[in-house]
């Protein structure tokens, strides 16, 4: 890229990253490389070249023997001048390229002439992916183009290219490139720019990417995953990233710890051990691999992993053995070499809980002012309809395992609760839950309150009494508490809530073990922001419904 001049973003569109060819394709993946293969005439090696820093290592070892620069005065960009000094010395042939002798310059063997912005024919791109058209002012002082200089620099070399114009160069990019494949000086000169992708589906350029909702969510341009660990890990791995495809992850394949037979998980093909990762990457065209905990992978094999990855250009993800704990709670102290993750505890007590109980009470109490009519008018429509009391007392538990009454607008009969145990065959949730999609026991106006969360509201009255919070996690009833694993008794540590991540991520739609997971994140990573973020996606959730019977 030529600093300071036209133009960083559209090097990297073309190919400046040492993995991917121009509109960043893999150099890994053997269709890319046919098609640029075919234009060009030549072989491309499937092995990535080397980054800056690596360069200048190899240099050192003395491996690496030259280098040609465009543009970038290296000696000045990177912050370890020392480091790219030696690797300039220890070098058989430095080329540099560019408007005078900088700091690069002075370890030059050959200086070669470049061009200034008023002197450029060609293109730039932006940061919104905008194409522009720079036309040349006054001729190139030093008698030719940059172009120029690099097609006379390849004949000398024995490779022929033969532009009679920049336009041309343009042409071939979008011959070999979908991403420009409409993209022409003509059509620039036309439209007075482009913002690609452009071609057949938007002849004329995308302006915006993304329009109503963002396409990351939706599945799409998604990460292409190799994970590796033991078997029951992985496949937790995998339902959790095809469930919650926002995560912009999706595995294709896995390598297993310890002695394993499988062929495939939950339908992902296992590509062998540990120590075939690198060759699962390749044979899957995985840009990502994740490697979960486990004692097989030590840190020097996850160094000399991270070593072999690095060729290719593929992220490596290291999941540590903690279940549902955010970054806010986690910091990466360095000690004696070894990068140790220190957990806080949560935040179960202090001022920040004090300030939660004030503002639920407050919120609470305007509420229940501003709703008094619309309290009135469901509580006239119960009674109009099914004879009986308003509201619906039931015992729950609450925090430190203390029983309260809760206070919800009544839904079903007045008798429901007596049926309940006839119904059991009729249940529908997993776990410690009892719920039936279409319940006989409810109401007409009892089916309109719960498909708006409108028969919670009287729970406001629990939150202004302190039995319970605005947010946090479900309820329970004491049988559900009976049944209790020793780890889910912890969500007994805070208030429970009207709402929390259970009912804003699909309510009863979901398994017992993901509502168990989610009450016990909420318990594990409690923060002020993260209520005011439920609170306001709860609206959302009551407005699409879903999970709400």
């Amino acid at each position: 890229p030529l600093r300071g001049q036209n133009n960083v973003q559209g090097s990297c569109d073309m190919g400046c990253f040492p993995h991917e060819l121009p509109g960043y394709r893999p150099v890994s993946v053997a269709a890319t490389r046919a098609s640029f293969e075919k234009d060009w005439g030549v072989t491309i090696d499937p092995e990535p070249g080397l980054r800056i820093p690596n360069m200048l290592d190899e240099a050192v070892d003395g491996t690496f023997k030259a280098l040609y620069v465009q543009g970038e005065d290296i000696l000045q960009s990177d912050p370890n001048t020392k480091h790219v000094s030696a690797g300039l010395a220890a070098m058989e042939c430095v080329i540099v390229q560019d408007l005078f002798i900088n700091e690069s310059g002075a370890y030059a063997d050959v200086f070669l002439p470049s061009a200034a912005f008023a002197e450029k024919d060609g293109t730039f791109t932006n940061a919104e992916r905008r194409i522009s058209r720079v036309r040349r002012a006054v001729p190139p002082a030093a008698g030719m183009a940059d172009w120029e200089v690099t097609c006379a620099l390849s004949e000398a070399l024995g490779y022929p290219m033969h532009y009679n114009h920049a336009s041309e160069i343009m042409d071939e990019i979008a011959r070999v490139t979908p991403t420009f494949a409409g993209v022409s000086f003509e059509k620039i000169d036309r439209l007075g720019s482009i913002q690609w992708p452009c071609n057949d589906e938007a002849p004329e350029g995308t302006p915006l990417m993304h329009v109503g909702t963002f396409v990351r969510g939706l599945g799409r341009f998604m990460r292409r995953v190799v994970v590796a660990g033991h078997v029951p890990a992985v496949a937790d791995m995998v339902a959790f990233l095809r469930r919650d495809k926002y995560h912009g992850m999706s595995v294709v394949g896995a390598c297993i710890a310890g002695a394993a037979t499988e062929s495939e998980i939950a339908g992902i093909p296992v590509f062998g051990d540990m120590g075939d990762v690198p060759a699962a990457v390749d044979m899957a065209s995985a840009d990502t691999v994740a490697v979960l905990s486990c004692p097989e992978m030590s840190g020097v094999r996850l160094r000399e992993l991270a070593w072999e990855l690095e060729k290719t250009g593929t992220d490596l993800c290291v999941a540590p053995a903690l279940l549902d704990v955010a970054g806010p709670r986690t910091t990466i102290r360095p000690v004696a070499g070894l990068p140790l993750l220190h957990m806080d505890h949560p935040e179960l007590a202090g001022g920040k809980r004090v300030i939660k109980g004030a503002f639920d009470r407050l919120t609470a109490g305007l509420a229940l002012i501003l709703l008094a009519p619309v309290f009135a008018v469901l509580a006239l429509a119960i009674q109009l309809t099914d004879p009986g009391p308003v509201f619906f007392w039931q015992t729950r538990i609450g925090k430190d395992g203390r029983p309260f009454k809760v206070c919800k607008f009544r839904s079903m009969i007045a008798d429901a609760e007596l049926h309940r145990a006839q119904m059991e065959t009729l249940n529908e949730a997993s776990g410690v839950l009892f719920k039936i999609r279409r319940d006989p026991r409810v109401t007409k106006v009892g089916s309109l309150l719960r498909r708006w969360s409108l028969d919670e509201l009287p729970q406001l009255f629990n939150v202004l009494t302190g039995d319970m919070s605005l947010v946090g996690p479900r309820p329970a009833l004491p049988q559900e508490t009976a049944r209790y694993g020793h780890h889910m008794r912890r969500r007994l540590v805070v208030k429970p809530g009207i709402t929390g991540l259970w009912q804003v991520s699909g309510r009863s739609d979901l398994p017992w073990e993901e509502a168990e997971r989610l009450d016990l994140r909420y318990v594990e990573n409690w923060s002020l922001a993260l209520d005011l973020q439920i609170l306001w996606k709860t609206t959302s959730a009551i407005i699409h419904g879903s999970g709400a019977y």
